[in-house]
């Protein structure tokens, strides 16, 4: 019940960022600030939280084994390649600067082969990592079966917590995130 609760609490509180981060930007583009557009990325983060919260579970023991709390990252090659690569050159700005948040970046390449461990070397350059395939720890998958890559915050006994999945086009958010993950770990 009390676990109820807590990811009760840290849904409404990501909820609640995303919406502050997209009501204070500036107005650039009039389209992607309408109020139809902001609520579907607010329903959009909602709806695929509790899949990854119910797949960390079953995973969770797997993933924290040096019982602190990290920051994840969670994609898939699979996914928009410059989307992604956005977001771990947006995590490797914000590791240089909060040098106390602990990085774990897990990609899903399926298979491990020598060609697939060069890419994983290469994009996770100065992170820890660990290759977790789909089929191991699924991605959430929109209605168009595309995966969704994501951010998470593991603590130190396993439970995951401050989910919020990037949205394309507005690395703002993205940093609002990593703003309020920062104000965690200190």
């Amino acid at each position: 019940m009390k676990n109820k609760r807590l990811l009760v609490i840290i849904a409404a509180l990501s909820t609640t960022l995303i919406v502050c981060g997209i009501l204070l930007k500036p107005n650039t583009h009039s389209n992607t600030n309408s109020l139809g557009y902001i609520q579907g990325i607010l329903m959009e983060q909602i709806k695929y939280q509790s899949e990854v919260y119910y797949n960390h579970n079953l995973y969770s023991t797997r993933l924290n084994d040096d019982t602190v709390t990290v920051l994840i990252y969670r994609y898939s090659p699979d996914i928009c390649s410059s989307c992604y690569q956005e977001d771990l050159l947006e995590l490797k700005e914000f590791q240089k600067n909060e040098k106390k948040v602990v990085t774990l970046i897990l990609p899903a390449y399926p298979v491990t082969n020598r060609s697939n461990l060069m890419k994983i070397e290469k994009e996770t350059q100065g992170f820890k990592y660990k290759n977790i395939p789909s089929d191991s720890l699924s991605l959430p998958l929109n209605m168009l079966y595309e995966e969704k890559r994501y951010f998470a915050v593991i603590n130190e006994q396993g439970r995951i917590g401050m989910v919020f999945f990037p949205v394309t086009d507005h690395l703002y958010l993205t940093r609002r995130y990593l703003q309020e993950v920062a104000r965690t770990f200190n």
